[in-house]
């Protein structure tokens, strides 16, 4: 991480990106970011149609309640990991979702380790809603805008190998 990061304070800070600008329902995809924060249970990367109700074709990269890494999508479950990433510290963090083989799998990374605890996210037809935003809340499981600091955010077509990962 360089000291170009975006710092994030919690509260009402967030960037949209003004697209939906990857496929995340029946594609495989990668999203990765370095993160620094205390926080929990705050929104990384979201796509959503930003009206604080979370439903279908909404989805969501976040830090959850224990500070772990996780990502979700409104009636799809979920792709969690064991390992909290909420010290203060900077981490890589990378959710891969590999569609090739159906149903697909989805993998959690945290500093270049595979620490996947639940791979249970099955994809729909449902398109994304919305658009894309950093550090944004999705209102359910990641109630809280994103507090610290964010960098080298990735957004990736394709599901990337640990080896790519790390």
């Amino acid at each position: 991480p360089v000291n170009l990061a975006g710092q994030f304070n919690g509260i009402n800070q967030w960037f949209n990106l003004g697209a939906d600008i990857a496929t995340l329902n029946t594609a495989s995809f990668t999203l990765e970011a370095w993160v620094r924060t205390t926080g929990s249970a705050e929104g990384v990367l979201v796509s959503s149609d930003n009206d604080e109700i979370w439903e279908e074709g909404e989805r969501a990269f976040y830090i959850d309640a224990n500070g772990n890494p996780a990502f979700t999508g409104y009636g799809n479950s979920t792709i969690s990991s064991s390992v909290s990433v909420n010290d203060g510290n900077w981490h890589h963090i990378a959710v891969v979702r590999d569609y090739s083989t159906l149903p697909g799998t989805g993998r959690i990374y945290i500093d270049g380790f595979n620490r996947t605890t639940t791979s249970s996210y099955v994809a729909n037809a449902f398109p994304n809603v919305g658009t894309f935003s950093l550090g944004r809340p999705n209102y359910s499981e990641a109630p809280n805008f994103f507090s610290g600091d964010l960098d080298e955010m990735r957004i990736w077509n394709v599901a990337r190998t640990a080896a790519e990962i790390q």
